[in-house]
């Protein structure tokens, strides 16, 4: 910078070079800043004016961010610079603020969904629902899992193999998993057919499921005795199932009444016995009036002492040879002193009558009833005695026909 233009009558004047030095104004004295509380962001959260929100300072320019706005950060702690380039670069600088953003783990919720099948058939596809949002390219991949099992009951899903996909990816999610339940159901008419003693018990709903009525909690476990003994072929229909109901409840019924004759209009007959697979042996033929005196029993014994069909199968083979006894036969094997002395199990004050499906009319639902004390038997009056000596040969235990 050099001087110039001065002049005076009485002086020389001379110059001398100087230098002018002029500076940048920083931005910053003009307002550009940026808050340095930025709230913290899920995984997938792309940035966005929320976060990228500096102050523009008071003089024309631009603010540029790195990273830019619509970039998806990992999870973790990332520095975001703001750069503010002035208009009039001559003026003021180019001026830059650091600021801090915090990515956080993105939650994702799978709940599965209930599923459910038949025993012996294969699983169905396990599905689930999905809460949450997975970023870019990301899924889940693989498949739910569950207890291990075939046989009838109810097992817990779970969530197996699956997991994030690509596993580069798994540390950015976080999964809550709400689990479901795996029914296996079993083929009703087919349990009840197929039961022996051995293999899948019936349950109450199985009968209920094929429309069979009177089964319940009650007696739903001396039925069962019954349909294990006989044949599939004898209980593989809902009338075959449904006779047998009715005719063991009708000896349920009978128990119980002690030494009346409640409902006579309701007794069992040597049919209703043979449907739940009795064996009579000579009793409908020889002596068909011995129906009064096993009915007779049966109603002293108490239902604990019909509940098995190898208990009602013991009374009968009794009441048989107490008529060859009678008639002057020697049966076999022979009368003991256990098998003419009233023992019935304990029994409540009162218990509920069991309903039958006899007739139309049900039978009283409930009435008191006590155990009488033990009496020796006194069967009916003898009938005719038969021109020839009888004699009787001891059955089997009961063994269930298969076929």
């Amino acid at each position: 910078m050099t001087p110039a233009g001065a002049s005076s009558p009485n002086y020389n004047i001379s110059y001398t070079p100087g230098t002018l030095t002029v500076t940048q104004t920083s931005v910053s004295s003009s307002g550009f800043s940026w808050s340095t509380s930025i709230d913290p962001i899920a995984y997938g959260t792309p940035l966005s004016g929320t976060q990228l929100n500096a102050v523009n300072p008071s003089v024309a320019g631009t603010i540029t961010y790195s990273p830019a706005a619509g970039a998806v950060l990992p999870v973790g702690t990332h520095s975001v610079v703001a750069t503010f380039t002035p208009s009039d670069t001559n003026s003021y600088s180019v001026t830059t603020i650091t600021n801090t953003v915090i990515v956080t783990k993105a939650s994702l919720v799978v709940t599965a969904e209930p599923k459910s099948k038949v025993a012996g058939q294969s699983d169905p596809v396990l599905t689930y629902q999905l809460a949450g949002t997975m970023a870019g390219s990301d899924t889940l991949a693989g498949t739910l899992g569950r207890t291990s099992g075939e046989s009838r009951g109810t097992y817990p899903i779970n969530l197996g193999t699956l997991a994030v996909s690509p596993s580069s990816s798994a540390g950015n999610y976080t999964i809550q998993f709400v689990s479901a339940d795996f029914t296996i159901t079993a083929d009703s008419a087919s349990v009840i057919s197929s039961y022996d003693g051995t293999n899948a018990v019936p349950l109450v709903e199985d009968y209920e499921a094929i429309s069979v009525t009177g089964v319940d909690a009650g007696n739903v476990a001396a039925i069962n005795t019954a349909i294990a003994f006989l044949s599939s072929t004898a209980t593989d229909s809902k009338d075959e199932v449904q006779a047998i109901v009715n005719a063991y409840g009708l000896i349920l019924s009978e128990s119980g009444e002690g030494l009346t004759d409640l409902n006579s209009a309701y007794n069992p007959t040597f049919l209703t016995y043979q449907t739940i697979g009795v064996n009579l042996g000579t009793l409908t033929t020889t002596y068909p009036t011995a129906i009064g005196l096993l009915n007779d029993i049966v109603r002293r014994q108490g239902a604990f002492g019909v509940d098995t069909l190898t208990e009602v199968q013991n009374l009968a083979g009794i009441v048989e040879r107490l008529m060859i006894t009678a008639a002057g036969g020697t049966p076999s094997p022979a009368l003991t002193a256990a098998d003419m002395t009233l023992n019935p199990p304990s029994w409540p004050a009162w218990r509920p009558r069991p309903t039958t499906a006899r007739g139309s009319t049900p039978s009283p639902s409930c009435r008191p009833w006590r155990r009488p004390s033990p009496v020796p038997w006194r069967p009916f009056p003898p009938p005719p005695r038969p021109t020839t000596r009888l004699t009787s040969s001891p059955r089997p235990a009961p063994t269930r026909p298969r076929g």
